[in-house]
């Protein structure tokens, strides 16, 4: 079992030596003297689970430390030691939501075990709701996705394009929180399913809507967004959803003022890599498409699109082509052509990604020239620096 790393901050060496002397348990203890050192402490290795931190140190007070853990790890759970004096201020910041707790000097052993007894629960509370809240609904969206992928193939493999694109921008930019991130990516284009098919190929294709068109799909983020009206805890990725059509400069946004950074990181993930699916989906080379792109540069987040550019230059390559029965197909492989039946009919768009409904769903198809038939498919590269090849 890990030990839960506890961080104690104090101007007083006395005061640190005797919390080395008293508190026992499955902690590991460690211990900085004075705020500077505590920020140093914070800002090496993995996260706290727990910081007690004593408010008045000269240069960097216990105020201004805990903000900054709040800051860099929201999980990590804040206590502070306050003289008598200091009990309004300590007060106001529990009330505030910044401690979850403080306690005054001097402070019994035993009150202190107790108390980390108290935040380790809460830790495990705060950890566990987020464990579930990601998996779950997470796998839910998933599950919508794959089925979805069964009814309308072109809207399945444009949104798992982009939610790859999404992903790996994203985690080279080390965005935070990118599982909803992704999850608003999964969404986004739920909306899409309300769309007639005509539409959709005229998206994709670039060609000009119909008043009546432009209508309803200018609505495609407002419907991803009520989707999760109902559903707690959703409000960034409902945010992300409401601002994913808006530009950088603002055009596009629901809120004008809102614009720039202060648009979700995912909304602007999001943007650039629908508007780049598109401008491939329509024949544009990857260069063509990131040229189009730069030549509209205060649409995009100038960090997104530089990261984007960099990876069509063949910094990141996912995955590597190649020919096989479809019989052969495993979930997790990427359809790099459409498959269409004897009938012309669409089965699996280029870009859906495989999963154990659509491949069930292809095998159903009881026609031994489809199984047999040979489509090319990217496979998860082995390592993350092998090239594409045909």
């Amino acid at each position: 079992m890990a030990l839960h790393r506890v961080l104690f901050v104090d101007d007083e060496p006395n005061i640190l030596e005797a919390v080395r002397r008293s508190i026992r348990g499955p902690y590991e203890i460690v211990t900085a003297l004075g705020g500077e050192e505590g920020l140093r402490r914070v800002d090496q290795g993995p996260p706290f689970t727990v910081v007690v931190s004593d408010l008045r140190m000269p240069v960097v007070d216990g105020m201004l430390l805990l903000k900054h853990v709040r800051e860099r790890a929201p999980e990590t759970i804040r206590i502070l030691l306050t003289g008598n004096a200091d009990t309004e201020a300590a007060i106001a910041a529990v009330n505030d939501g910044q401690l979850f707790r403080f306690l005054t000097k001097p402070c019994p052993g035993s009150v202190m075990r107790s108390a980390l007894a108290a935040a380790m629960e809460q830790h495990r509370l705060i950890t566990a709701e987020r464990v579930l809240l990601q998996q779950t609904l997470r796998g839910s969206i998933r599950a919508l996705a794959e089925m979805i992928s069964l009814v309308h193939p072109q809207v399945s493999a444009h949104t798992s394009r982009v939610r790859r694109l999404v992903v790996e921008v994203g985690t080279r930019m080390q965005a935070e929180d990118l599982w909803q991130i992704e999850v608003a990516t999964l969404l986004a284009h739920l909306g899409w399913v309300t769309l007639p098919t005509s539409t959709v190929a005229k998206l994709h294709l670039g060609a000009e809507l119909a008043p009546g068109e432009d209508m309803i799909v200018r609505r495609v983020p407002e419907i991803a967004a009520q989707l999760l009206a109902n559903i707690p805890r959703m409000e960034e990725v409902q945010s992300m959803l409401m601002y994913q059509n808006a530009g950088y400069d603002g055009q596009g946004s629901p809120v004008p003022s809102i614009l720039g950074e202060r648009i979700p990181l995912g909304a602007r993930l999001l943007k650039a890599a629908t508007d780049f699916d598109m401008l491939e989906s329509r024949g544009l080379s990857a260069t063509e498409a990131i040229g189009t792109m730069q030549a509209h540069a205060s649409t995009y987040d100038p960090n997104v699109l530089r990261t984007l550019h960099e990876m069509q230059q063949g910094l990141t390559i996912t995955g590597v082509v190649r020919q096989m029965a479809v019989s052969e197909v495993v979930p997790g492989m990427v359809f790099a052509q459409d498959v269409v039946d004897t009938h012309g009919t669409l089965l699996v768009a280029r870009g859906q990604e495989a999963n154990e409904s659509l491949l069930r769903h292809l095998h159903d198809y009881q026609d031994a020239a489809l199984q047999a038939r040979r489509v090319l498919v990217m496979t998860p590269s082995a390592h993350p620096e092998a090239r594409t090849a045909a």
